[in-house]
């Protein structure tokens, strides 16, 4: 019987810790969650109520150094904890500790790694699953997985992908280890990607359609999504999808000005530069659909800025 502890935070660690609770051979030995980000929409409150139910210790701290005298396991899987964990405490663990990065190691290491990839127009996004050691997503690669980023490929759909991905995943990432499988260094220059705020979402007219539907993109659910401001007012416009369009008519307008309208669904056009942006979700100030497009194309006059 393999005894594995949990260390992180997000659903995904939740899902992988019922994962492992239905194989018969592992022990479930600690869950050791920390505070978790307003955007992930899950508490510790999950972890402790999971703990209680299969019966091992629980840890609800950022701090590693006060509860790791009261921990043991064989393995430890890994997502996303608050903290670098420092070596002294990967090497408690007979096979180490396994982390699952969103991200190409080691050419992505860091933050937002999935919204960066759609910014920086990659191809694909990575997970890697790797042993970890006490430097910033490093150590030896266990494999990877890759999904591919199409023109129009959201960063909702990249989340629901590590979402069904990474439980299986570390299954056979600890598998791997366990039966004394090899890995590989990580080899190559390295990207490093810095976190995102939600004012970094703000839409720019005055670079090209593009890079705005990118950040569009890469900012929508579960983010807060991309913003702007109506007529240069406080009223706040979110934009959660959007689509590239061809207007089958040569036109002149100001950037960020609407040049079309469509009360049937309530999307309307967004000139940028010489070309157009259909807004098919987005909401003014909290507002319905509905209701916001009455306000934001209540005027040909009317742009956001």
């Amino acid at each position: 019987m393999t005894r594995i502890g949990f260390i992180g935070r997000t659903k995904f660690l939740f899902d992988t810790i019922i994962k492992f609770q239905k194989l018969k051979d592992y022990e479930i030995s600690f869950i050791w969650t920390s505070q978790d980000e307003e955007f992930y929409n899950f508490g510790y409150d999950k972890f402790e109520k999971l703990a209680a139910k299969v019966n091992c210790l629980f840890i609800n701290s950022s701090n590693i150094k006060t509860h790791a005298n009261s921990i043991s396991a064989d393995i430890v899987v890994s997502v996303n904890f608050i903290n670098i964990i420092p070596q002294d405490f990967i090497e408690k663990f007979k096979f180490g500790i396994i982390n699952a990065h969103a991200g190409d190691l080691p050419r992505y290491k860091g933050n937002a790694c999935p919204n960066w990839a759609i910014l920086n127009q990659e191809e694909f996004v990575a997970l890697t699953l790797h042993k970890m050691n006490s430097d910033l997503d490093s150590g030896p690669i266990i494999f990877k997985d890759k999904f591919k980023i199409k023109r129009d490929t959201y960063v909702s759909e990249i989340y629901e992908w590590l979402e069904e991905k990474i439980p299986k995943s570390f299954v056979m990432a600890v598998e791997h280890l366990c039966d004394g499988r090899s890995t590989s260094d990580q080899a190559g220059k390295t990207l490093r990607t810095f976190p995102r705020k939600p004012e970094d979402a703000r839409l720019d007219f005055s670079k090209d359609l593009n890079w705005n539907y990118r950040l569009i993109r890469a900012s929508s659910k579960p983010f807060d999504g991309a913003f702007a401001y109506l007529n240069n007012s406080s009223k706040k416009i979110i934009i959660y999808r959007a689509e590239p369009v061809e207007v089958k008519y040569d036109f002149l307008a100001v950037s960020g000005q609407i040049i079309e309208r469509f009360s049937e669904d309530a999307s309307f056009l967004l000139a940028i530069g010489e070309n157009a942006l259909k807004i098919t979700s987005y909401s003014l100030d909290g507002l319905s659909i509905k209701k916001s497009f009455q306000v934001v194309c209540d005027s040909m006059r009317n742009r956001l800025t």
